[in-house]
């Protein structure tokens, strides 16, 4: 799975970069780049330090909230989480509990109190 977190040649937004990457880390188990990670920023380090630590998880469901957005349950660390993605080109509100708002192809890991 292929990732980029560099600032210039891409048209990519950050918050897609991040989701991308989030993505990458869950579903991917062998991570490329065609980026030099030494060049990195302090914003890029630290997102893809998070990447690391949530790729140890295991997914236990996928399912489509919509057309645009996509809920990942996944255990790490003897806790449930759930990744929200809004994979829609116009901001949108999550229709569960917690009503949170993500902009185009903004993704949110939070702990899953339904578990």
């Amino acid at each position: 799975d292929v990732f980029i977190m560099r600032k210039e040649g891409h048209r990519l937004s950050p918050e897609i970069q991040r989701t991308l990457l989030l993505v990458t880390a869950l579903f991917g188990r062998l991570h490329f780049t065609s980026d030099l990670p030494s060049n990195y920023d302090e914003w890029s380090n630290g997102e893809l330090q998070e990447a690391l630590f949530w790729s140890q998880g295991q997914i236990q469901a996928v399912r489509w909230v919509d057309a645009q957005k996509m809920e990942v349950r996944f255990r790490q660390n003897k806790k449930d989480w759930k990744l929200l993605i809004n994979w829609s080109l116009k901001n949108s509100t999550w229709p569960d509990p917690p009503r949170v708002q993500l902009e185009p192809g903004e993704s949110i890991i939070l702990l899953d109190n339904a578990s």
